[in-house]
C-alpha cells in the first residue's frame, strides 16, 4: 500500500523540489535510472540505497527548476507516476520544452525502483532549429547538445 506521506513526497520531487523527502522511503536495493530522449537516447542507472542517496544529493534541486505548471500524479497498484511539462531557458535566446516523467515502484511501503525520464522538444533534433552561438573570433557557429547527466 502507498501511504499519503510517500505520495506527497513523490509530488514534491515531481514539482522540482527536494529529493531529501524521498530518502526515508528508498529500499536497500533500490534501482534508480535517468533517461533523456534527444537525438540518441542517454541512460544512467545506479543501484543501492547509499549510492542513490549520494547521487541524488549531488544533483538535489538542479534536476529541473520548480514548476509553475500542474503536476499530474497517477497511482495504480504499487506504482506512482508523475508527469509535468516544463520550459527551460538556455541562455538568453534559446528555450527547450521538456516533459518529465517520474516512476516510483513501491513494495511494502518502500521505493524499489525510481526512474526519471526526460523527453525534450523536437526543436533540438532539427539542425535548422539549432541556435547559433559566437566563437571567440566573433564568427557564428551552431550550438550542440551536451550530455549533462553525471555519475
Amino acid at each position: 500500500m502507498i501511504g499519503q506521506s510517500l505520495l506527497q513526497a513523490s509530488r514534491v520531487v515531481a514539482e522540482g523540489g527536494d529529493f531529501n523527502r524521498l530518502f526515508e522511503y528508498l529500499a536497500p536495493d533500490v534501482e534508480f535510472s535517468v533517461s533523456i530522449e534527444v537525438r540518441s537516447p542517454t541512460r544512467e542507472e545506479i543501484r543501492g540505497r547509499q549510492s542513490v542517496i549520494a547521487h541524488l544529493r549531488s544533483i538535489n534541486g538542479t534536476h529541473s527548476p520548480k514548476s509553475e505548471e500542474p503536476v499530474d500524479v497517477f497511482v495504480g497498484g504499487q506504482r506512482i507516476v508523475s508527469s509535468r511539462n516544463a520550459t527551460v531557458a538556455i541562455g538568453a535566446d534559446f528555450v527547450v520544452d521538456s516533459e518529465c516523467t517520474l516512476v516510483f515502484d513501491v513494495h511494502d511501503g518502500m521505493i524499489s525502483r525510481f526512474a526519471i525520464h526526460y523527453e525534450l522538444s523536437n526543436s533540438l533534433e532539427l539542425p535548422t532549429a539549432m541556435p547559433l552561438g559566437r566563437r571567440r573570433n566573433g564568427s557564428r557557429a551552431p550550438l550542440s547538445v551536451v550530455k549533462t547527466v553525471n555519475a
